[in-house]
C-alpha cells in the first residue's frame, strides 16, 4: 500500500509575520484508496501548484540510493545536506529499518 507526503509550505500566518509548513501523511487502505491517492498525487504537480510538494517512498527510496552511498563519487551539483541519506543507505543495505529520527530529517532533505 502506497503513503505519500504532500507538504503545504507557504501557509502566511500574519499574527507571526511568517510562513508555515503543513505536512499531511496521506495512506491509502486499500486499492479504491490508492486510486484516490494517485489522482491526488497528479493535481498536486500541476504547474499552479507550486505551493505544494509531493514525496512519495518510491521517490524517497531513489534518493537515498542515488545519493547515499558514501564511496561514489557525488556530482558537482549535490544539493545541499544530502549526507543524511548515508546513514539511511547503510541501514537498508544492512536490511533494517530507517528510524524516525533518520527519516525526518531526510524528508526534511527533500523540502
Amino acid at each position: 500500500l502506497g503513503c505519500i507526503a504532500v507538504v503545504y509550505r507557504k501557509t502566511y500566518c500574519p499574527s507571526q509575520d511568517s510562513w508555515q509548513a503543513c505536512v499531511s501523511f496521506v495512506v491509502g487502505r486499500g486499492p479504491q484508496e490508492e486510486e484516490l491517492i494517485q489522482a491526488l498525487a497528479l493535481a498536486v504537480q500541476e504547474p499552479q501548484r507550486k505551493l505544494f510538494t509531493l514525496l512519495t517512498w518510491d521517490d524517497t527510496l531513489a534518493k537515498i540510493h542515488e545519493l547515499g552511498n558514501p564511496k561514489a563519487k557525488k556530482p558537482d551539483d549535490a544539493p545541499m545536506f544530502y549526507q543524511v541519506t548515508e546513514p539511511a543507505k547503510l541501514l537498508l543495505d544492512a536490511g533494517e529499518g530507517i528510524p524516525c529520527d533518520p527519516m525526518a530529517k531526510i524528508l526534511k532533505f527533500q523540502l
